[in-house]
């Protein structure tokens, strides 16, 4: 996998979240923790311990608030963490249902 610069491909701002969510490829349905890092109203990065390939889909669940925000994402770019032994994942989301939506532009608003 090829590292690349993620803030040269971001079309929308991002806003640092904080905590866990999981992931599952949308066919195994085996589910592995995160920890996310930020998001956007076009999508997520988050830290996992096992690579992602680029452009595969995954199904991603994670807190944001007091509300569970559920989807799938395809995801952008895997790179090695420079400073641990996960990977940075980027992902944008896809198809994602109105009520996350909403969730989403919500938390971005706040200050």
């Amino acid at each position: 996998m090829e590292a690349e610069t993620p803030q040269e491909k971001r079309a929308w701002p991002r806003k640092p979240m904080h905590g866990q969510g999981e992931v599952s490829a949308t066919f195994s349905g085996g589910k592995s923790p995160v920890d996310m890092l930020d998001i956007s109203a076009g999508g997520i990065s988050f830290l996992s311990l096992s690579p992602c390939a680029k452009d595969s889909m995954w199904l991603v669940r994670f807190e944001l608030g007091e509300r569970t925000v559920r989807g799938v994402v395809c995801i952008a770019y895997c790179a090695k963490h420079s400073l641990t032994d996960a990977y940075r994942i980027g992902a944008a989301f896809r198809n994602l249902e109105k009520q996350y939506e909403d969730a989403i532009n919500r938390y971005l608003k706040e200050t």
